[in-house]
């Protein structure tokens, strides 16, 4: 087993213990909120941020009004006029739900999931193009790659050619570069930073130090600063496919290098996985806390319901 992959392998045990660690104190806390909420006295104030008063005319006259009367026709007769008919009306409090507060929130929460699931999308696309790529980026006819080894880091005092010519362009491991397609064979300059592909088709980044003709076609030899010795073959001048821009981003190159990592892709799934038992936590507790504050709202009214009628 090789370091790297110990190393990898390492990594992943970690992010597991720190997933199993989030998801244990997402559970702890939401145990403790239950049994806050199982609590009223502790739960009033939160209540009373989310309940408006408000209010309302009512009718309290229950009462069932029977008129008698003599009619010279017909007799006794009776009337039976309903509360409707002889209403006693009287203002009452109304306690509702903040509605505009819980759509705001409500809103709010569709919105970050929306944006998180294209996000999620957005990496996984970029993940799955990362690897079948060779994380080569193309935007706008400029092709960006990541750096992945410190050959272009720094100057091997060996090469002596990098201070002859002041070639300080040295390119830091990890970042992103940028390069332009080479179009013309005839414009490759000596001692320029380009990019061909090896017999594995994996794109090198080195500079050119030395070019030789041979049967009428040219060759060149390519050499990262940072080494002592030159790449192994000769790379036919048809051959060189990119040339260095001189743009470098290494934040950002970090950035994308993490992420196309099998330890990134890891992490990305297990922030997937916290998220989604947070919103599970997240959502069991609205439905309790609504069931309590509902039933909050049901007692208020009903005691303003005896207030009002006791007093008729």
């Amino acid at each position: 087993m090789s370091k790297e992959t110990l190393l990898v392998i390492l990594a992943i045990i970690m992010l597991t213990i720190v997933l199993g660690l989030l998801i244990f104190v997402m559970r702890e806390e939401y145990l403790y909120s239950v049994k806050k909420m199982g609590n009223r006295n502790k739960m009033i104030s939160d209540y009373t941020k989310d309940i408006k008063l408000t209010k309302e005319e009512v009718n309290v006259n229950s009462r069932l009004i029977i008129y008698q009367y003599f009619d010279s026709k017909d007799g006794y007769s009776e009337e039976r006029l309903t509360p409707e008919e002889h209403p006693i009306i009287k203002e009452k409090n109304v306690y509702v739900l903040r509605k505009n507060k819980n759509k705001l929130i409500k809103g709010l929460r569709i919105f970050f999931d929306v944006l998180f699931i294209a996000l999620f999308t957005g990496v996984l696309v970029f993940n799955i193009y990362s690897k079948v790529t060779n994380s080569i980026y193309t935007i706008n006819d400029v092709t960006y790659v990541t750096i992945a080894t410190g050959s272009m880091d720094s100057k091997n005092e060996s090469n002596e050619y990098l201070v002859t010519n002041s070639l300080d362009n040295q390119i830091k491991q990890f970042s992103l570069i940028g390069l332009n397609k080479v179009k013309d064979s005839y414009s490759i300059k000596m001692y320029g930073i380009y990019g061909y592909k090896n017999k594995d088709n994996q794109l090198i980044i080195h500079r050119i130090i030395k070019s030789q003709v041979i049967d009428n076609e040219v060759y060149y030899t390519f050499r990262g600063d940072a080494n002592s010795s030159s790449d192994y073959y000769l790379v036919n001048a048809k051959d060189v496919l990119y040339e260095y821009n001189g743009y470098q981003n290494v934040p950002l190159g970090y950035f994308l290098s993490f992420l196309g990592s099998i330890v990134g892709a890891t992490s990305l799934v297990y922030l997937v996985v916290a998220l989604f038992v947070n919103d599970y936590f997240d959502n069991k507790k609205e439905v309790i806390y609504k069931e309590g504050l509902m039933e909050y709202i049901r007692e208020l009214n009903s005691l303003e319901d005896n207030k009002l009628y006791s007093s008729n």
